[in-house]
């Protein structure tokens, strides 16, 4: 049984609504938050809430953790952080906040940029080989 699989059972064997083990994360204070989470948008790559609690916390997504996701709290980039070694989470100031995520693999960047450049590559090509083909026209019809 490999680690993910141990901390997957571990989380479906425990009450994961009061408390969470936080991977590089410092503790906060014991007892209950008060919270009030309401969803913004939801589709498979990004994500929004807004997020009220009552004290510093500790909000868990049921979403796996994994590293092309970036988290948001009130615009302010944070750390995504690992909750129960397979869950991802962030902490939160009391009050209001505006918790965004979104997920931008690193190779859709670079795969973004390799397509812009070959594009304006093509595009430049294009106009040099009209643009010679109307000066040997020009050249042939001056002989």
């Amino acid at each position: 049984m490999d680690d993910f699989d141990a901390a997957l059972g571990w989380v479906q064997g425990h009450d994961v609504a009061r408390a969470a083990t936080v991977e590089d994360g410092p503790p906060l204070a014991a007892g209950e938050v008060q919270a009030e989470v309401r969803w913004r948008k939801r589709s498979p790559n990004h994500l929004a809430l807004d997020v009220t609690v009552d004290r510093e916390a500790f909000l868990v997504l049921s979403q796996v953790w994994y590293p092309s996701w970036r988290a948001e709290v009130d615009g302010e980039r944070v750390t995504l952080r690992r909750a129960y070694g397979v869950l991802s989470g962030v902490y939160l100031e009391p009050g209001d906040n505006e918790v965004t995520f979104a997920y931008q693999p690193r190779w859709t960047v670079v795969g973004g940029w390799i397509s812009g450049i070959t594009w304006i590559a093509l595009g430049s090509t294009g106009l040099w080989w009209a643009w010679k083909g109307r000066h040997r026209k020009t050249d042939e019809a001056e002989r």
